[in-house]
């Protein structure tokens, strides 16, 4: 089988020292977590990553597959201009990908340099430990929660179908609004609202998940669910065990590591 890993992880770019700086400390949960992902990775040999990530190029109803033999990341929109890296496309699977799911779903390719930092910072950690490691970037699109798990189970199907071994790690946070330290601000559901999403994930209960209404969602100020659903509908039929490496919130944003034992 070769999806051998499957994950949701923060892409806060906070968490890079050169921005995050004096504010490192008090991530250090959700850093040890990426190493403890990471060591993962290296263990199963992993040879591309899919990174499912909110913050590329978004259509209303079709993904998007951001196709570069070759990326280039950096951070200079955070006023970090020393730290700079590449990583390899999978410019085969994306147009296997391509090929396969568009009779099914609305699918299109970009190409698009550097690479949005929805994906280039889970990358700022797996290529310390992967160098070679081979990245396919791919943005769900903004339409119903059932329709982005739909879409990951159809991949699910075509992934099996590739001799890699495949990771796939949905980028994204949960609420931005746990505290008065949130720079948007306070919700009196936020920290529920968390509570339930990490609940629901724990016990597999992808329903919960899909159920999460628009109007609630833009009340908490998340930014998770719309990489969330296409994962977990990747592990629709997979027998799972969850496993939350951490969850922390020291500056009013929910940031969740947490893992798929498959």
């Amino acid at each position: 089988m070769s999806l051998s890993i499957a994950a949701f992880a923060p892409n806060s770019p906070l968490l890079l020292p050169p921005i995050g700086k004096n504010n490192l400390a008090a991530l250090r949960a959700t850093t040890e977590a990426y190493d403890e992902l990471i060591q993962t990775l290296v263990d199963q040999k992993i040879e591309t990553i899919v990174l499912i990530s909110p913050l590329g190029i978004i259509h209303k109803d079709s993904f998007t597959i951001n196709l570069e033999p070759t990326f280039h990341c950096n951070f200079e929109n955070f006023g970090d201009f020393a730290t700079k890296f590449e990583v390899a496309g999978d410019v085969e699977l994306a147009y296997q990908l391509k090929n396969a799911l568009t009779p099914k779903h609305r699918l299109q390719l970009t190409s698009v340099n550097p690479l949005d930092y929805g994906s280039a910072v889970p990358l700022f950690f797996i290529k310390q430990k992967l160098p070679k490691i081979k990245a396919l970037p791919l943005y769900p699109s903004n339409g119903k929660l059932k329709d982005l798990f739909a879409f990951g189970q159809t991949l699910r199907h075509e992934l099996e179908l590739s001799p890699k071994k495949i990771a796939v790690i949905a980028s994204g946070s949960l609420s931005a609004r746990l505290s008065k330290l949130s720079p948007a601000g306070y919700s009196l559901k936020a920290r529920g609202w968390d509570k339930t999403i990490i609940k629901a994930l724990l016990a597999n209960q992808s329903s919960e998940i899909l159920k999460q209404d628009r109007k609630t969602r833009e009340e908490v100020l998340e930014s998770g669910l719309n990489s969330l659903a296409p994962l977990l509908g990747c592990l629709a039929e997979i027998k799972t065990t969850p496993k939350q490496l951490s969850y922390e919130h020291p500056f009013g944003v929910g940031l969740l590591v947490l893992e798929f034992l498959l």
